[in-house]
């Protein structure tokens, strides 16, 4: 294969990598924690200029964590807005007419996502009056709400979660775990987590037995519907993903795609998956919830569908756009959308109460609950105006969590402005329209269309709400809104 990139290749790298170094990012990092904007580069193809460029790697060098440097991006500025902005000019659709409309809408929709985040980093650095030429491309309005609705095409919201706590407590209460009995539905909750629990101690071989019993669930239910994607070397490949355990970072968990060494271009097919230790305090994690976990960030969830991005683009269906996954960016929506839905797939069916087992289906609610956290969250902070420490208490109420990860959420989530406002509400509003999908089209052609399969292009969660939106009944969704 040529390694080297054509016009529209390097211009669309260059645009991407341009924003993801100024938000201290590395896409060749296997950390997740450095994925910041652009999550993955799996083409094989190198990498643009603009990643080898001094001021750029001084600026993942000197990066505090996951902030970046005011003086090191300042230089970085000056050195390589050039180079991005004759890339921004290149992707019209001047240049890109032979694309699909569906295929140009979706690297639009990427490029005007990445848009307000370079904006909103550039104002909150204070390096506006630097921008020079820059400072034409960037938006004056960087708001919680304008980069909500930048992003999703629609207005923030505050989700109402008391079905789902009625849930919760029926199925706990069915299970030997009564509010009643255990003095409230939080002490519940906190009760079949213990009894159940994830032991630290034990994490790596009980990871290990989940994930080759997830493997079988992925080989009978998953797999069959993608036979034009994975013969037996194929599908050997979704045991690729390596587990590491990780302390001190602001994720639960991270499925980390590299597919390729980019030094050779060689392909690998390899990833990792991050697990943040820190949050498995004594009783707060159940063993379903690690399995639901797992589905979600290696098969098939996060791990298969970047399997099938790589197989895709390998055998010429997929562009080169495919290769470089974005987080902040409508394209994320669809992707968590999936991970929080393939406990459907690789089970089988296409609904919560269909899942085999009463703990199952706790654990999939508990999932649910969280993802509601993450925008709630923030809706509180952003436009509420609360404090993380006044909803905290609530988060562990309402999302039946605990204290250190409430706090995760209300300070690290809700603080963070592009956090907040482009990847806080990617989890909501891609599950709901991912499970509306599965209940009307069922599991065969559910899998066909959430994992892009037939088209030249892959969904993001504007195009999928636009298409099934008029699925999103009150009656069918569990995110019923209430702001």
């Amino acid at each position: 294969m040529d390694r080297n990139l054509n016009e529209f290749e390097n211009s669309l790298a260059t645009a991407l990598l341009f924003v993801d170094t100024i938000l201290a990012g590395d896409v060749v990092s296997a950390d997740g924690q450095y994925r910041q904007f652009a999550d993955s580069y799996f083409s094989g193809k190198n990498l643009p200029a603009v990643y080898h460029l001094q001021e750029a790697q001084a600026i993942r060098d000197n990066r505090n964590k996951r902030e970046p440097r005011k003086e090191f991006v300042a230089s970085f500025l000056e050195r390589a807005t050039d180079d991005y902005l004759k890339a921004v000019n290149y992707l019209t659709d001047e240049n890109l007419i032979a694309f699909s409309p569906l295929r140009f809408q979706a690297i639009q929709d990427t490029l005007q996502a990445s848009q307000i985040l370079l904006s909103t980093k550039i104002a909150e650095l204070g390096l506006i009056d630097l921008a020079g030429s820059l400072a034409l491309q960037l938006l004056d309005d960087t708001s919680y709400e304008h980069c909500f609705r930048t992003v999703y095409e629609t207005e923030p919201m505050l989700f109402d979660v008391r079905s789902d706590l009625v849930k919760v407590e029926e199925l706990l209460g069915a299970l030997g775990f009564s509010s009643q009995k255990w003095g409230g539905l939080e002490q519940a909750v906190s009760g079949w987590r213990t009894a159940f629990a994830v032991i630290p101690d034990h994490l790596a071989r009980e990871v290990r037995n989940i994930r080759r019993e997830n493997r079988k669930l992925v080989y009978k239910n998953v797999l069959p519907h993608l036979p034009d994607f994975f013969d037996k070397k194929g599908g050997n490949r979704i045991n690729g993903l390596q587990f590491l355990p990780v302390k001190d970072v602001w994720f639960s968990g991270s499925s980390n795609y590299y597919g390729v060494n980019h030094e050779t271009g060689k392909e690998t097919f390899a990833g990792n998956f991050q697990l943040n230790v820190d949050r498995l305090t004594p009783g707060s994690k159940s063993i379903y919830e690690l399995q639901l976990l797992l589905l979600h960030e290696d098969v098939p969830g996060h791990h298969l569908d970047n399997l099938i991005r790589h197989h895709n683009f390998r055998t010429g269906y997929y562009g080169f756009e495919e290769t470089i996954s974005t987080m902040l960016t409508p394209a994320v929506g669809a992707a968590e959308g999936l991970g929080n839905v393939a406990p459907l797939l690789a089970y089988g069916v296409t609904h919560q109460d269909e899942l085999p087992n009463k703990h199952l289906q706790v654990a999939y609610v508990l999932a649910r609950l969280v993802d509601t956290m993450k925008q709630n969250a923030c809706y509180m902070v952003r436009i509420q105006g609360m404090t993380a420490e006044e909803i905290i208490p609530e988060l562990m109420k309402n999302h039946l969590v605990n204290k250190v990860f409430a706090t995760g959420i209300a300070k690290g989530w809700a603080g963070d402005p592009l956090v907040a406002g482009a990847y806080a509400p990617a989890y909501a509003l891609g599950t709901e329209i991912s499970e509306a999908i599965l209940s009307e089209h069922g599991v065969a052609k559910g899998i066909q269309i959430l994992y892009g399969v037939n088209q030249n292009y892959r969904n993001n969660v504007k195009q999928l709400r636009t298409q099934f939106g008029h699925l999103l009944l009150p009656e069918t969704t569990h995110y019923r809104k209430i702001a």
